[in-house]
């Protein structure tokens, strides 16, 4: 990344933070090592992601503080779900805690793009910190975010993605269908 983008962006300067432990580590560990950026809202957005750029313009102009974007639950989906009241989260599920039986109807898959709230950013950074020491370094930040949220710590919005094509690439299959998705004239 560092030789494709350089110190800057399109005129955007371009800070980069290491994980010296990324290996050993999930990324709980690289969310935390950002926490000194903590101090405006945040658009969190993991690096597998493909998608519509008006996504991302709809996230940083949405009224809410703290927004999941999500997408309707399919079987090509797997990951962490939310479920609602409304357009209100009120509790995420993790992909561990979806055992057999796990009942996805009433469920959305998050996208992995969030906008989180500068008042929120403090506290999250804070437990984001105590789960570390609390040697959870292989959980993923969803798990602390997710809990966040389960104990009604924040409120947090669902905004559904809609037409706006997206794809995730975990798997050379996902890089076939996100290839597919995005194919010159299709929708």
């Amino acid at each position: 990344l560092r030789q494709a983008i350089g110190v800057s962006y399109r005129g955007i300067p371009v800070d980069y933070v290491d994980n010296p432990e990324f290996a050993t580590t999930n990324n709980i560990v690289s969310l935390y090592l950002t926490r000194n950026y903590f101090d405006q809202d945040l658009i969190l957005a993991e690096g597998d992601i493909r998608l519509d750029g008006e996504i991302l313009s709809r996230m940083v102009n949405h009224h809410s503080d703290n927004v999941a974007l999500v997408a309707p639950w399919t079987t090509e989906l797997d990951g962490t779900v939310v479920r609602t009241e409304g357009a209100g989260i009120t509790e995420f599920v993790l992909k561990k805690d979806q055992g057999p039986g796990f009942d996805h109807q009433s469920t959305l898959k998050t996208v992995n793009i969030y906008r989180l709230g500068r008042d929120m950013l403090s506290v999250y950074a804070e437990r984001l910190g105590q789960a570390i020491d609390a040697n959870r370094t292989d959980d993923y930040y969803e798990a602390v975010l997710g809990e966040m949220v389960n104990q009604r710590q924040i409120s947090m919005t669902a905004e559904l993605v809609g037409d706006a094509r997206w794809a995730e690439a975990d798997t050379p299959e996902d890089l076939l269908r996100a290839e597919l998705i995005f194919a010159e004239g299709q929708n």
